[in-house]
């Protein structure tokens, strides 16, 4: 009885060891996904254009656009943003949708909208934070 047990136990430990290398070959595969797909910092130049094409074609004037310098993370690098724009109520609005379609990886940390004295037009400031890998770091 006490062999059938042992035996069984090592049957559900070996389904059980079997189910989480699974997920952890799922876990690998996603990690190399993102490092392929994820901005280095030489490809952060195209996502500067990237923002400033959404820019334009929102409508929205952009009157500052100030990458602030990188900062190491144990992976990746945070790279802040900082943008000032002005344009109309859907023009701000529809910016800001395309800014949270784009392909990089981008939070908004901050985001403050005032009226422009004497217009219909708003000051829209954003500080975002873009994440690079590092590619000092490899596994």
């Amino acid at each position: 009885q006490t062999q059938q047990k042992f035996v069984e136990d090592c049957q559900r430990q070996q389904a059980e060891i079997a189910k989480h290398e699974q997920e952890l070959d799922r876990t690998e595969d996603y990690i190399q996904q993102w490092r392929e797909a994820a901005p280095n910092e030489s490809r952060l130049a195209n996502v500067f254009v990237n923002i400033t094409r959404q820019g334009n074609e929102a409508g929205v004037d952009i009157v500052r656009f100030e990458p602030q310098p990188a900062e190491p993370m144990k992976l990746l690098k945070r790279v802040p943003l900082e943008i000032a724009c002005d344009g109309d109520y859907g023009q701000v609005f529809d910016f800001i949708a395309r800014l949270e379609s784009l392909d990089a990886d981008c939070w908004i940390e901050a985001l403050q909208i005032d009226p422009l004295a004497g217009s219909q037009r708003l000051r829209c400031e954003l500080k975002l934070a873009l994440f690079a890998g590092r590619p000092d770091n490899s596994d």
